[in-house]
Parts: C-alpha cells; structure tokens; sequence
C-alpha cells in the first residue's frame, strides 16, 4: 500500500488557517460576537425578519436600504435551521478568516513560488490584530473581504494566463464580484477595477477586451443591479439616506486620518503622540514604485499582471474612501475602514518583494532594490 506523504507546507498553512478560525472562536466565546455601532443590530434583525417572511426589514418593519442583505441571508439561513443569527455570525465570521489565511498563502505560493514567502504573508494576515478585530465583529467586512480576494485572485488568473480563451477564472471573478458587491456597496469598487484590469490587458485585440469588459461588467453587477432597483422602489433612494451620516469632515482630514490608521494597524505601540504625519505616506509610495520598477526592468520571470487588480482595487477604493467618507459615514475613517485593502497590499507586497530578491541589477539601481526590499520586509 503506497504512502500518502503530506506536504510540509500544506501542513503549516493549515495550522495556521486552524489557529485563526480558533482564535476568533475562543475570542468570541465569552459574549458572542463584538456588537459595535448600528450594524450589528440591523444584521440581526434583517436575519430574523427574513427567516420569518417578512423581507429584509427592520425592527419597526421599514425596508432596510443602508444596509445591504447578503450577510444577513446567509444568517437566515442559520435562523431557519434554529441557529440564533448572533451566535451564526460569529460562526461565520470564524470561518471566513480561516479561509482568508488559507487563500492568502495558496495565492502567494503559486505565484511566487517560495514557501517561506507564503507562509510569511498567511502569518502577516493571522497575526493582524485590526483585521482579526474586524473578523470577530459583527459585520458583514469579513466575508466581503473574502469575496474580494477570491475575485481579485481570479482575475489576477485571467490576465496571466496566455491566451484569453481560459474564461474560467474570468467566470469565478464575476460572480465573486457580485457576491462582494451585495455585501458591501462599496464592492461596486471590484466591478470598475475587474473592468479595468481586463481593458489593460494588451495581449488580446481591443475589441475582444471591450466584448470581455462589457461580459464582465453585465455579469458581475446584476445583483446588484437588481438590489439597487427594490432600493428605489421602497425608498426612492439607492442606498439610503446617507447625508444624514455625515460627518463634515474635509478631504484633508480624510487623508490623514487614513494615513494614522495604517500607521496604527502596523504600529499599536506608536513613538508618534502627535499622529502620524500626513507627507510620511509619501515614502512607502515611492518605494512600492520603484519596487514595481526595479523588479520588471531586471532580468527575471517577474509578471506583474497576477497583482494588477489587486493594485487597482485598493487604489480605486482608498481614492473613494477619501472623497465620500465625510459625506457618507458618521465616523472618522479607521481600522475597519482599511482592512478591506490590508490583505491585498500585504499581499502585493509579497509578491513585489519575492520580484525584487530574484531580479539581476547593477549600480544605483541595485541600491534602490535593496532599500525596498528592506522596507516591505
């Protein structure tokens, strides 16, 4: 009878998915999920209104708008089976993050090819303590964070694979896409950056590019298409009345706010009483550059287009975070915020380092290598 040898890798890369479901169970266990803000009890009391019949409402009955439906069908689903929706998404929750360290290491071993990168880059997102915050809350970030990635992965698929007649990746994209976009209304983010992604993809005629963005696009935002319609139809609004969240604050305030809080989530412990100042983003921006630069002019099998849309989404989603947020959201933009977009860059950033350590460079240029790879390490 042959041996079934068990990878090593594999081995570890599942301990860890295991330790981080564990650890936001045994987190939880104690009070259930983290309440915080108005969410949680919209969730809930969407969940148990549809297990009962009466629609994605709330407690007064009203259709709920703001608040997308899709984690709160999913703890309907639980409802029905005599699960209370609090204890369902805690559950949920759990098993979300476990998949995100899963799916974070898987990703990165094949696209790098370097076990110690991608267990580095699973233990990054483990080891997060704002991101694993996020995932023992009750909010529907955990598993729009998980679509995300599946659909940004996908995509990273299509656009390296050689030839355009692979549309498989491209089909998981899209109806990762719209799953995120039906969770979070800010997934509409995924949707213009698969779009994008696939326009820049110059190996295909441009024709061809246009059918597939236009394929894309139809399929990816019916969901949500249709969530927007029954929005109108119970409210005369797309998404709710959102002025009324406001905070007031300016674009200036935005940035700053959004450069402390991931100064906070990579430094709890901050030399910096006085925040973290605004022009410093300025240096981490520069490097990723010339990372991006240095590792494809060097001699190597770098390829940039697995990040492509990882690249696009957080840009385009940290642009828009900082336009809308004082006219959207009543709070100061925070952790919460930016965990959508922390495993991505993490993992961007894995990827460009695992690109510089294996490009050939002389001169200043090997200098500039050297000082990026330092600072993403």
């Amino acid at each position: 009878m042959p041996k079934v040898k068990l990878d090593g890798f594999i081995l570890l890369l599942a301990a860890a998915a295991i330790a981080g479901t564990a650890h936001i169970l045994v987190r939880t266990a104690p009070y259930g999920a983290i309440l915080s803000g108005y969410d949680p009890a919209m969730y809930i009391v969407g969940a148990e209104n549809l297990a009962a019949g009466a629609g994605f409402s709330g407690i007064a009955g009203g259709a709920i708008v703001a608040w997308p439906p899709f984690f709160s069908m999913l703890l309907a689903l639980f409802a029905l089976c005599g699960i209370e929706p609090a204890d369902a998404g805690r559950f949920v929750n759990a098993a979300a993050f476990g998949l995100t360290i899963l799916i974070a290491g898987l990703w990165l071993r094949r696209n790098t090819g370097s076990r110690i990168l991608a267990l580095a880059g699973a233990a990054a997102v483990m080891t997060s303590w704002a991101v694993s915050f996020v995932f023992s809350s009750m909010w529907s970030d955990s598993i729009f964070i998980l679509f995300t990635l599946f659909a940004l992965m996908q995509l990273g698929a299509f656009l390296d694979r050689e030839s355009s007649a692979s549309r498989l990746p491209l089909a998981f994209a899209g109806l990762f896409a719209a799953l995120a976009s039906i969770t979070r209304y800010v997934g509409v983010i995924a949707l213009l950056a698969g779009a994008l992604a696939i326009l820049m993809k110059r190996e295909i005629p441009l024709m061809r590019r246009l059918r597939f963005a236009a394929v894309w696009g139809a399929a990816s935002s019916v969901p949500l298409a249709v969530l927007l319609a029954r929005n109108w139809a119970v409210s005369a609004t797309l998404t709710g009345d959102r002025a009324a969240m406001a905070s007031g604050q300016t674009l200036s305030d935005s940035l700053s706010q959004i450069v402390e809080s991931f100064h906070l989530m990579l430094f709890p412990i901050s030399a910096f009483d006085g925040g973290y100042p605004l022009w410093a983003a300025v240096v981490p921006v520069v490097l990723g550059t010339a990372a991006f630069v240095v590792a494809s002019r060097g001699e190597g099998a770098f390829r940039p287009r697995p990040i492509l849309p990882f690249v696009l989404f957080a840009s385009a989603y940290l642009a828009l975070l900082a336009v809308i947020a004082p006219l959207t959201i009543e709070d100061s933009i925070d952790y919460r915020y930016l965990a959508t977009v922390y495993v991505p860059l993490i993992l961007t950033a894995a990827f460009l380092l695992n690109g510089l350590l294996h490009s050939e460079v002389r001169g200043m240029t090997a200098a500039v290598k050297w000082a990026s790879a330092f600072v993403m390490l």
